[in-house]
């Protein structure tokens, strides 16, 4: 074997004579680690290149047997390769319950319209996913993370910064509101702007109501940067983003199931003020991922 050169697996493994082909192991390892259920494979070799092992790390999802049984039919459909089943051997993971994927709201779009004349004053919010990327940061696709976006609006008589601050946060969330299951929601108790450290902050403070249990208390606050309204918004995200994972499931256009199926039972818990989870404030703050 040529330096550098990848071992080879005999197509012939049986039978009188020098084989005519040999395929690369990677190549036989690769296939395997394609089939349904597989998490990796080794392939070990005699000294004729003939299969002696096969090791198969798999998932849950499926028995060892079937595992098996794939690997030995996609090696003789691929090459013609005969191998013992004994040869064979799978390793399974131990079941675990997967997380909840991650998908969070940035806002999108914002506008304020007043009315002198009326002395009215119109807030709205436009909210949609924050797009998944890989770990280079470029944008994937992913069928579980909804698609769109969502349309909040609030209005009512023009007044001062408190008015102004009120309706940002409500308009928030109603286009929040609409991505939920029907069985969750958020409401405002309420927002104001403070001072800390020499810097202007919007501070909100929501309830989370659940199908069951007492709401929960959220707060979420941002730093005023590109005014109030949008630092109310900012703070509302920063509030229900820490959830909003769980729970958003009713828009999925990719998924036929819009009911609370498909929130994790533990949700209510989250409702009670019980979060199993641990989920913390960690990251960046929501606001940073609004569209200049």
């Amino acid at each position: 074997m040529e330096p550098g050169a990848h071992p080879g697996v005999h197509l012939a493994e049986h039978g009188e004579g020098p084989p005519r082909t040999t395929v690369s192991v990677s190549k036989v390892e690769a296939l395997i680690q394609g089939l349904a259920g597989v998490e990796a494979a080794r392939i070990v070799l005699d000294d004729r290149g003939a299969v002696r092992e096969i090791h198969v790390l798999a998932d849950s999802s499926r028995s060892p047997k079937s595992v098996a049984r794939d690997v030995l039919s996609a090696l003789h459909a691929r090459w013609g390769l005969a191998v013992d089943r004994r040869r064979i051997s799978v390793a399974q993971l131990a079941q675990t319950s997967p997380r909840p994927k991650a998908v969070r709201l940035r806002l999108k779009q914002l506008s304020i319209t007043t009315d002198p004349v009326r002395s009215w004053t119109e807030v709205s919010v436009a909210l949609a996913p924050v797009p998944p990327v890989d770990p280079f940061g470029r944008p994937v696709r992913d069928r579980e993370v909804p698609r769109g976006e969502w349309l909040g609006r609030a209005a009512g008589p023009a007044g001062g910064d408190s008015t102004t601050l009120r309706l940002a946060a409500q308009a928030a969330l109603e286009a929040l509101n609409q991505s939920l299951v029907p069985s969750h929601g958020f409401s405002l108790v309420d927002v104001a702007r403070v001072s800390l450290g020499g810097y202007g902050l919007v501070v909100c403070l929501l309830h989370h109501h659940a199908a069951r249990g007492e709401p929960a208390v959220l707060s979420g606050s941002a730093v005023v940067r590109n005014g109030i309204v949008d630092a109310a918004v900012r703070a509302t995200l920063n509030a229900t983003n820490r959830i909003f994972e769980v729970t958003v499931r009713r828009n999925f256009p990719q998924s036929d199931q819009e009911d609370d199926a498909d929130v994790p039972d533990w949700v209510g818990d989250v409702a009670a003020g019980v979060d199993p989870r641990g989920l913390t404030d960690d990251g960046p703050e929501s606001g940073d991922l609004a569209d200049e």
